[in-house]
């Protein structure tokens, strides 16, 4: 068990933030793996009617039970403990646009609520997809490689969540996807934090209702668990000697070693261990607040183990408001906050709730930043 000994050489409070990615109750369309051929189903509690046909014949409804119940059940117990502040990361993207008229639907629909977290002390930040709709084949999937929609998609959609009113300075993107240009268009465009990385991570998708497309892609293999200013050349990993940083820094999620095993069957579980093999794939998971106590607790021991210096003393937690809609997850989410607070107070260092810009600002003198051989710090 950890105790007050184990850091004596840095005693600064532990910094906790909590993402919430404020994306519709249910998946769009069944997702294959194209690597293990398994089906990902959504949980029995979860509308499992796709978009597609709504698409077709016009009509534009998702359900947002997660945003309208979730959240204000999920508000009561983050009051109950005084100080917790949550980071909001809204959508304003084409798919919004394309079903509600409008890029930031979502931010002026639910505005009262965003408005009464952020006078709480709570951010909101952004969390643009990149869903596209293919008429021919009636399925949404994640553009890729159009690097001219994918532009329009970021620009306009940051535009007008920034015409919303709020104070904009941080991201986290959907399906956790960047590639060289997103990262360099998110600093063009003057994001100061990313907290999309899942450090060591890579999934190679998952095929559509058509089987044409993938959705869900994203590479995060070579990513290390502490914040970093992205490389021009690699948003994946730090610039090296010689190379320029972005001037938006990077925070990826916080993960733990993982132990699953799996209850496929044997040829299924077979095809699955030789994919885990041979697509490098992680042998850590994020930390998520549903997760069950028993693995909450030994994932915050062993972050806790590494407690020794600014870049290991904080967890970024992330969640979707769907999540909330499970039966008893609240309760199992008011324990994992209860468990975070016992440990540190045990480890004598206590704990702070910080937003996703706060924990960047405060962040920002322990980062290194690198220029380039012809430029200077701070350009």
């Amino acid at each position: 068990m950890t105790t007050g000994s184990d850091f004596k050489a840095y005693n600064e409070p532990l910094k906790l933030v909590l993402c919430c990615d404020v994306d519709p109750d249910y998946p769009h369309v069944p997702l294959r793996d194209v690597n293990t051929g398994i089906i990902e189903r959504a949980p029995a509690w979860m509308d499992r009617k796709g978009l597609n046909g709504r698409m077709a014949s016009g009509e534009k409804c998702l359900s947002w039970k997660g945003v309208e119940k979730g959240i204000p059940e999920l508000i009561r117990i983050v009051e109950e403990n005084g100080g917790i502040k949550i980071s909001w990361f809204l959508r304003s993207d084409w798919m919004m646009e394309k079903l509600y008229g409008r890029w930031a639907w979502l931010v002026d629909e639910y505005r009262d609520t965003w408005l009464k977290l952020a006078k709480s002390g709570h951010e909101i930040g952004w969390h643009p997809h990149f869903q596209r709709y293919d008429e021919h084949t009636g399925s949404w999937y994640q553009e890729l490689e159009d690097e001219a929609w994918i532009r329009d998609c970021m620009t306009i959609g940051f535009e007008n969540i920034r015409k919303s009113g709020f104070d904009v300075r941080t991201v986290k993107m959907g399906w956790d996807f960047h590639g060289n240009f997103t990262m360099n268009l998110l600093n063009e465009l003057g994001l100061e934090g990313d907290f999309s990385a899942n450090p060591g991570m890579v999934s190679h998708g998952f095929k559509d209702k058509s089987g044409k497309h993938l959705i869900n892609v994203y590479d995060w293999s070579h990513t290390p668990e502490h914040a970093y200013f992205p490389s021009k050349n690699d948003y994946r990993i730090p610039a090296k000697k010689g190379e320029t940083s972005l001037k938006i820094m990077e925070m990826p999620i916080s993960v733990h070693s993982s132990k699953r095993t799996s209850s496929a069957p044997t040829a299924i579980a077979k095809k699955l261990v030789r994919s885990l093999m041979n697509k490098n794939f992680a042998r850590k998971v994020p930390i998520t607040l549903n997760t069950n106590e028993e693995i909450f607790q030994k994932a915050m021991h062993e972050k806790f183990s590494r407690y020794s210096e600014p870049l290991n003393s904080y967890i970024i937690i992330d969640f979707h408001p769907y999540d909330l809609l499970e039966p008893g997850i609240l309760k199992r989410i008011g324990k994992n906050i209860d468990t975070i607070e016992r440990i540190s107070r045990r480890a004598g260092i206590g704990c702070q709730f910080l937003t996703a810009g706060e924990l960047m600002d405060w962040l920002r003198p322990h980062v290194s930043v690198r220029c380039g051989p012809n430029e200077v710090d701070g350009d």
